[in-house]
């Protein structure tokens, strides 16, 4: 873009070096001739002229072109924001579901963590209530057992001490 303006400017710069050394001939007057009607005037100024204008008609239609470019991209970056901030609401909305989701599968977790922990206690309560209960059946039977036994040698012990 810089070089493209370098020639530019070096060919307008050469076009007025010309324009300036043949300024005689382009003031000296000529008989023009406009399909309709014909009049007598400076050719070389009147070409000029309309280069200038050509000029400044290419300099605007190029400056309409850059504004209509900026006022896009300005609303495309508009329209891009606007995007970008629904897009960040949409993401901080999943995360919010995501963390109301996860808490909510903590506290299932946790529910069910206290039921089974109830149920092993529960469980062991019966265990242990059946393995005392089987101890006092066990003990039990032992007296008894014993007290068999203790009988047996009640009644063994006065006839062995009468014999003696």
């Amino acid at each position: 873009m810089k070089i493209l303006l370098w020639l530019l400017a070096l060919g307008f710069i050469l076009l007025a070096m010309f324009a300036i050394a043949n300024w005689t001939l382009l003031t000296a007057p000529a008989s023009l001739n406009f399909l309709v009607f014909t009049i007598e005037g400076p050719l070389g100024i009147i070409l000029l002229g309309s280069t200038i204008g050509l000029l400044a008609l290419c300099v605007a239609y190029v400056l309409w072109l850059r504004t209509a470019t900026l006022v896009d991209m300005r609303r495309q970056a508009k329209e891009l924001d606007t995007q970008r901030a629904l897009a960040d609401s949409a993401e901080t909305s999943r995360l919010t579901e995501l963390r109301a989701h996860m808490d909510a599968e903590g506290e299932r977790q946790r529910a069910l963590a206290g039921e089974a922990q109830a149920a092993i206690v529960a469980r062991l309560e019966a265990l242990e209530r059946t393995l005392l209960d089987s101890l006092g059946e066990t003990a039990n039977s032992l007296a008894a057992y014993v007290g068999e036994v203790d009988e047996k040698l009640d009644r063994l012990s006065p006839s062995t001490g009468t014999r003696s």
